[in-house]
């Protein structure tokens, strides 16, 4: 009896941990498939400056936009008006912290030798890439529309 009950629990601890990764993997293909295509930058809001209030940087403010185009293959580019400023292979990884009901997702980007980490929230047609926990800014962008 004590070695059935003892091969039940193995079997039930064995399955909550499969059923957990399910979620994470539905979790990540669906971001993998919600960042695939072109956005445009909107805004930029830093919240770490010396008055102590939040600036935003937008198109206007500056004269010049940023379009980040995600492909399905990894790869990325950024154009700044047209004109490619980056390239490379991006990733989405998931982070789980204490509280395991939610958990957040990462854009590491990598360009040459330079690897970028930044968190990310996707809806149908707003991409935020927040860096803010690293000092940088909230970037808010949404998606281009098809022609």
């Amino acid at each position: 009896m004590k070695p059935t009950v003892i091969y039940l629990v193995c079997l039930i601890l064995l399955y909550a941990g499969f059923s957990c990764e399910e979620d994470k993997d539905e979790l990540l293909n669906s971001y993998e498939e919600l960042i695939t295509g072109d956005w445009i930058w909107e805004r930029s809001i830093y919240y770490n400056t010396s008055e102590d209030s939040p600036f935003v940087l937008n198109p206007d403010s500056l004269g010049y936009m940023f379009i980040h185009t995600y492909l399905p293959d990894g790869t990325y580019t950024i154009e700044k008006n047209g004109i490619v400023e980056s390239k490379g292979f991006y990733r989405l990884d998931q982070t789980t912290g204490d509280n395991t009901e939610s958990s957040d997702i990462i854009l590491i980007t990598r360009e040459n030798d330079f690897q970028s980490t930044a968190y990310i929230i996707l809806r149908q047609d707003t991409l935020i890439i927040d860096k803010t926990e690293s000092d940088g800014p909230e970037r808010i962008f949404v998606r281009k529309p098809i022609k």
